[in-house]
């Protein structure tokens, strides 16, 4: 009887050693997640900024190709 609770305990220390570990796994894999929308965001708007300066480089360039029509 003593030899299994001796296991019992050694079992229960084993898993609350896995718990603890998962929960730190699972705080960093959240922090990780938290990061990754931030990051994602921020893209997001670089590349609404970037499509906004792409048309108006290429409102700029229609012009100036009417120019260059127009000069021929």
């Amino acid at each position: 009887m003593l030899a299994g609770n001796q296991d019992l305990r050694m079992e229960n220390s084993r898993l609350e050693i896995r718990k603890d570990r998962l929960h730190m796994e699972n705080h960093d894999l959240k922090q990780k997640q938290l990061q990754l929308q931030k990051d994602n965001e921020e893209l997001e708007q670089r590349h609404e900024d970037l499509q906004y300066t792409n048309s108006e480089l290429q409102t700029v360039n229609d012009r100036l190709s009417a120019d260059n029509h127009t000069l021929e």
